[in-house]
This record gives structure tokens, C-alpha cells and sequence, in this order.
């Protein structure tokens, strides 16, 4: 019994033709990943810098912080 030929060249050039645009759409998407994993990671190095450093996103929220937990501890105090 003969082996059946599976692919023409013809028809293996299509499918490569087919596989790399997979692969390069596979690519691309994990390029656009890669780029917003990498924004969100300076966003939080830089937030995290900005903390270490004492400079806060929002000026009051030191005297916020603190307001509150005096408010906390009144109520500690109270029970």
C-alpha cells in the first residue's frame, strides 16, 4: 500500500504562509502586553519611590492618615 503524499508544495507553502501570520499576531499581542505590564510596573516603581521619599500623590493625606487614627483611638478610648 503507498504512503498517502499529505502536502503539495502548494499546499505546504499555504500553510507555513498560514503559521507565521499566527505567529505574528501571537507576537504582537504579547508585544502590547509586554508594553502595558511594563507601564504598570514604572507606575508602581515610581509610586513606591514617591512613598520611600515622602512625597505623596495627595499632600493631605498624611494629616488625613493621622485625623483618622486619632479619630480610631477616641473611640478606643471610649468603650
Amino acid at each position: 500500500m503507498p504512503i498517502p503524499q499529505l502536502h503539495t508544495l502548494a499546499s505546504f507553502l499555504s500553510e507555513t504562509e498560514g503559521a507565521i501570520e499566527d505567529i505574528e499576531e501571537e507576537v504582537r499581542k504579547m508585544e502590547e502586553e509586554e508594553e502595558a505590564l511594563l507601564g504598570e510596573t514604572n507606575n508602581t516603581v515610581g509610586g513606591l519611590s514617591d512613598l520611600r521619599y515622602g512625597r505623596l500623590a495627595n499632600p493631605q493625606l498624611r494629616t488625613q492618615v493621622l485625623e483618622g487614627l486619632e479619630r480610631l483611638e477616641a473611640v478606643c478610648e471610649n468603650k
